[in-house]
């Protein structure tokens, strides 16, 4: 009976530990981009997100989601009132998930340091 309640004591330890720590997947996309045609878009860790348009003053304050599609982990942006307005992975920058999943109609966007 003692050898049982110390492998349950073990495995709930272990259990609780490696459910702790970082969303490796969700801090992948926290930080600052820059598409290709000069837009910057920044994830915070709060998911909240600002978005600067090029040739512009103003920045939109928003939200941001970490979700995945079929396996294919992606930041989605909220822009004008759609949740998922913009479709962040990877060096690319999507409007719709087909899309992503078959690598088309990409912006490319460059992490900044």
């Amino acid at each position: 009976m003692e050898k049982i309640s110390v492998y349950i004591t073990v495995m709930f330890s272990v259990f609780i530990l490696c459910s702790c720590g970082t969303n490796k997947s969700e801090h992948q996309f926290i930080g600052k981009f820059q598409d290709e045609f000069g837009n910057k878009f920044e994830l915070k860790e709060d998911m909240t997100a600002t978005i600067e348009f090029v040739n512009t003053n103003k920045i939109t304050h928003t939200t941001w989601t970490n979700t995945e599609a079929d396996d294919y982990p992606y930041a989605a942006i909220e822009y004008n009132g759609n949740p998922e307005y913009f479709l962040l992975q990877g060096d690319g920058l999507y409007r719709h998930v087909e899309d992503m999943k078959n690598n088309r109609r990409k912006v490319i966007v460059t992490r900044q340091e």
